[in-house]
């Protein structure tokens, strides 16, 4: 058995269990009464010429409200013992010399100095010596003061009294128990975290949202709320936001990891693409300096063959000098151990007619 099922089971025998407990109370005639004096209940106000206005808050039917049938208004407004919420309202009058009503309204009010009561109906009541009971089908507010108005009578008595007032419904608290037991035995659809969601935009998951929490309003004859069930409302309101959150987190976190992932394909792609003419730039560029070096070597090469052969021929030239200084010097050893006779030359001059012929010797020594 999976939690959940279990869970369900142990949810179901609780509710019904409470479910007995509540319909044996709700059938009990024993209700309290909140507009008794026992309880605090108090009158705040009557009409000019109404007596003993307190006799209404006691269970005692030898005292009475006492009401000229002749008074152009006759209502009696009650302090209510706590805020509740008026399902029954039980008024009789035991009197027999005297005039009943016959049709009387009910308001009610959250504040006494508020003059805006809020009607609970109109009633017609019956010409009898009992306790009537009229029901409140729409309670309309969390009442704290009740107000009685005798519209009409029966009869042509002097006086029109009223010997018990009871006031009867549910508080906050009793509200708010019964609440959470009709809500336990609805099955709520909860909103659940899916990891397996689609991917959605912001505006598809806007537009989603019933698809993953089912919210339904909730139709009721309350228009006003207690302060409990308002913070259970707040409460619940919270958690569905939480979990809105949580949804719109998920799919924020999708967008950013697609994102992410999309950015991360798209810089190892420029990346790849970057180092790839990176690669075939060095290349170029590695190419061109090894056909540049090649033509350095080349020229150098030819420098070099040209340096050698330049050499080579000063070499060949140097041993030449260098032998011919050899012959020279062995020549001047050998010119001064032996002297030279040079023979005279023989000039002739002619200036004029006149011829000198100069016959000279000379001899060189060295």
């Amino acid at each position: 058995m999976s939690f959940e099922d279990w869970k369900r089971i142990k949810v179901k025998n609780e509710t019904n269990y409470r479910n007995t407990s509540l319909v044996s109370y709700a059938n009990s005639e024993n209700r309290f009464n909140y507009a008794s004096i026992d309880c605090a209940a108090k009158i705040i106000s009557t009409n000019d010429g109404a007596k003993e206005a307190k006799s209404v808050l006691k269970d005692d039917k030898d005292s009475y409200l006492i009401n000229k049938c002749s008074s152009p208004e006759k209502f009696v407004i009650i302090e209510l013992c706590q805020d509740i919420l008026i399902d029954l309202v039980e008024i009789g009058n035991f009197e027999f010399f005297s005039s009943n009503f016959k049709r009387i309204k009910i308001s009610v009010n959250e504040r006494y100095e508020d003059k805006n009561w809020k009607s609970l109906g109109e009633f017609e009541a019956t010409n009898s010596r009992d306790l009537q009971k009229f029901k409140i089908s729409n309670p309309i507010i969390w009442a704290k003061y009740l107000r009685i108005d005798i519209l009409d009578h029966y009869g042509n008595e002097f006086y029109c009294p009223i010997s018990l007032i009871k006031v009867y419904g549910k508080t906050m608290i009793e509200d708010f128990k019964e609440e959470t037991i009709k809500q336990v035995e609805e099955e709520i659809d909860e909103c659940k975290v899916s990891p397996s969601l689609p991917y959605l935009e912001l505006n598809q998951f806007l537009s989603t949202i019933p698809e993953y929490c089912n919210v339904e309003d909730e139709t009721t004859t309350i228009p006003q709320d207690s302060i409990y069930k308002s913070i259970i409302k707040r409460l619940s309101l919270l958690e569905s936001n939480a979990s809105l959150s949580l949804l719109y987190l998920q799919e924020q976190s999708k967008l950013l990891s697609n994102s992410f992932s999309n950015l991360q394909q798209q810089h190892q792609t420029e990346l790849e693409d970057l180092v790839r003419r990176f690669n075939v730039t060095v290349n170029e560029q590695i190419l061109k300096l090894d056909q540049f070096n090649q033509l350095k070597l080349f020229e150098s090469n030819k420098l070099v063959t040209g340096l050698a052969n330049d050499l080579s021929f000063y070499k060949k030239l140097l041993l030449i000098n260098f032998f011919l200084l050899i012959i020279l010097l062995i020549f001047t050893i050998l010119s001064n151990e032996i002297p030279l006779e040079i023979p005279k030359p023989t000039y002739q001059f002619k200036v004029g007619q006149t011829k000198k012929k100069y016959n000279k010797k000379f001899k060189y020594k060295h």
